[in-house]
């Protein structure tokens, strides 16, 4: 990488490469912090570098749905709204799958491509908010974890009483 770069450290901190020096990189966080790490460490360790090799970035998101939905509907859904943003570029086109059949959702991956890694909170964002309100508009359901508790009585011996009653 080079000044200039966004990069991501193995601990998850992201940030924009301010300068390389002998012995340590500056890299300016999201929260406007430096962050200076050890050349040493960054040696050993995977960084991945959002700007090379162009500024283009796959969004890749999980969504649930309700079981019981419509998952044609679904991915009609997504890809319509990823197609119409002017931000998500057209080819590589944007893909939907459904990936799983989860504990409490059928899950989808919606996959798309922005021009400039810059922009991808931006776009997730607004593509997040209109999948939201359009879910919300068709009736499709975003789940959450729940559990179903079954508590049984068990009636009392036929030993001729409750066993919770003392005499």
């Amino acid at each position: 990488f080079v000044a200039g770069d966004r990069i991501q450290m193995p601990n998850g901190q992201m940030g924009d490469v301010l300068e390389i020096g002998l012995r340590s990189t500056k890299i300016l966080a999201f929260d406007n912090t430096i962050i200076t790490v050890p050349n040493s460490d960054i040696a050993k360790s995977q960084i991945v570098n959002f700007s090379a090799p162009d500024s283009r970035v796959k969004i890749r998101t999980t969504i649930g749905v309700a079981y019981g939905s419509d998952m044609r509907q679904v991915k009609a859904i997504l890809l319509e709204i990823m197609q119409n943003h002017p931000d998500v570029m057209k080819d590589p086109a944007p893909a939907v799958f459904f990936t799983e059949f989860a504990e409490s959702s059928l899950n989808v991956l919606y996959v798309c491509w922005v021009a400039d890694y810059r922009e991808r909170f931006r776009i997730q964002d607004e593509l997040n908010m209109a999948i939201k309100d359009r879910f919300e508009a068709e009736g499709v359901v975003i789940p959450f974890p729940q559990r179903d508790v079954h508590i049984r009585y068990h009636a009392a011996p036929e030993t001729g009483g409750d066993p919770a009653r003392k005499s």
